[in-house]
């Protein structure tokens, strides 16, 4: 990630927007994917650059199924970078951007769109564990209702899903409350 080649390479690729060009697009998302669950502390900088904060969100706003891959590494990247302190609040804060993006796709329900809603549920997860001042439960709202839902999911292969939501229900219990 530090270097600004290889970054400014990954994020042109990621940022592709031709058909003919989406398994390059897929291609850098997963390697930003991949980085972005190896950085630690150092994640932070990818949130904060905004050449690469909107890559991601754009790539997580895609809804073509033919992009469903590269939505699921976009997804990721936010899931990994939501597990770190200092992003916690930033990803939150973005209402219009990630966090509107993230429970979006959290309420998902179609078994192709399972792995978009996994890594969206997973995001939210890691983003209740962060240290909030000042939420309203009108601000959790949206991401309660999806994440109630998810926790009611009965095939076996929401076993995973089924466990984050519940994990995010109860820490988002205590936030705006008292």
């Amino acid at each position: 990630w530090a270097d600004v080649e290889v970054r400014s390479a990954l994020l042109g690729a990621a940022r592709l927007q031709d058909p003919g060009d989406r398994a390059a697009r897929t291609c850098a998302l997963g390697a930003l994917q991949n980085l972005s669950a190896h950085m630690g502390a150092d994640s932070s900088s990818m949130w904060e650059d905004t050449e690469s904060r909107e890559a991601l969100l754009a790539a997580a706003r895609l809804s073509d199924a033919a992009d469903r891959k590269a939505r699921v590494c976009a997804l990721g990247t936010l899931r990994n970078l939501a597990a770190t302190t200092k992003n916690k609040e930033r990803m939150w804060s973005d209402k219009d951007g990630a966090r509107s993006i993230v429970v979006d796709a959290a309420k998902l329900s179609d078994k192709s769109d399972r792995e978009v809603r996994d890594c969206a549920i997973a995001t939210l997860w890691n983003l209740s564990k962060a240290p909030f001042n000042g939420l309203s439960a009108d601000d959790l709202a949206s991401a309660r209702l999806a994440l109630e839902a998810a926790s009611r999911l009965t095939a076996p292969e929401d076993r995973q899903a089924r466990a984050y939501a519940e994990a995010a229900v109860r820490s988002f219990a205590t936030i705006g409350r008292g």
